[in-house]
């Protein structure tokens, strides 16, 4: 392609579309490890925000009692087929007219369209494009039609949910959300239901560890990073990726205890009461969990369906 800027508008703004996307190819091509770099520097802008919210005396229920915030991140959508379809795709970027004005302006909206492509690509490779439809009465998964044809495959309706339930559960890095239909007590974990056992086996470890040391034990300050299914909200064409992202103290076994930790977190950074550790007997790695976040919520149902990029 001819590296001449046409001067017809047209032609102009098909020239750095195309510039655009030799932009996004290039870069994934010298960047390899993209995935998890784009991860981090969506963790990192998380806790910017987290700062931000706790720094604002306003905001009464986030502080560094509980310092843990829902980020939403905006994805550009649009409906596909009909309305009776009820189905949708990501937007590629796409740029404009003023974008363009000069070459200033046209590579500063490159990057920025490129970089936010990118976190949304990050951010749907993470929950393996799961998606729900947002509506007056609730929830209801929008599901690729790769997806619908493996679950129907399946045929038994137990097996179809406990592996709808397992594709919509969140990405989660250092602790996560647990749902269950079922009531249950945390202290006796032959009492917890084996599906929340498969979720908190699921909560992978936090991305940032920084190592400490008080009183003479060993903890964890970990970085707690969530990645929930896009919420999608067809009638008016929005949607957005709701992010947990929020800070907590782990020990370990020589640990005091768990009321010890809370307490510690309010003295070294006025962090309290956020997560504790569990001891998982399956691979023996210490996984965490946040306490309050642990609810009754039932499976997402419907037959919502989602189209596929085109």
């Amino acid at each position: 392609m001819s590296n001449s800027i046409p001067d017809d508008p047209d032609e102009r703004l098909n020239w750095y579309t195309k510039k655009m996307q030799e932009f996004y190819e290039t870069f994934l091509e010298e960047n390899p490890n993209w995935l998890a770099g784009t991860t981090l520097s969506i963790l990192e802008m998380g806790i910017h925000s987290l700062k931000a919210y706790i720094d604002d005396t306003g905001n009464g229920d986030i502080d560094w009692s509980q310092p843990t915030v829902e980020l939403h991140f905006p994805v550009d959508i649009e409906r596909v087929g009909n309305v009776k379809d009820e189905a949708f795709r990501i937007k590629d970027p796409q740029l404009t007219f003023e974008d363009i004005e000069d070459s200033n302006s046209a590579a500063k909206a490159i990057g920025r369209k490129v970089l936010s492509h990118l976190e949304t690509s990050v951010l749907d490779t993470h929950v393996m494009g799961a998606a729900v439809f947002e509506k007056a009465d609730g929830y209801t998964p929008a599901l690729l039609p790769e997806v619908i044809d493996t679950l129907e495959k399946l045929g038994d309706e137990t097996l179809i949910e406990r592996e709808l339930r397992a594709y919509l559960q969140p990405r989660s890095f250092g602790a996560g959300t647990i749902g269950s239909d079922e009531d249950f007590d945390l202290t006796d974990e032959s009492a917890v239901p084996p599906e929340v056992l498969e979720q908190l086996e699921s909560i992978e470890p936090s991305l940032i560890s920084l190592p400490i040391t008080l009183e003479g034990y060993k903890l964890d300050v970990i970085t707690i990073f969530e990645i929930n299914p896009l919420v999608v909200d067809l009638e008016n064409e929005q949607a957005y990726y709701p992010i947990l992202v929020g800070l907590a103290l782990q020990g370990n076994e020589d640990t005091k205890d768990d009321n010890w930790i809370d307490q510690s977190l309010s003295r070294i950074g006025k962090v309290g009461q956020v997560a504790t550790t569990k001891q998982s007997k399956a691979t023996n790695e210490k996984k965490t969990y946040i306490h309050r976040r642990v609810q009754k919520q039932s499976s997402p149902r419907g037959t919502a369906r989602a189209a596929a990029a085109a």
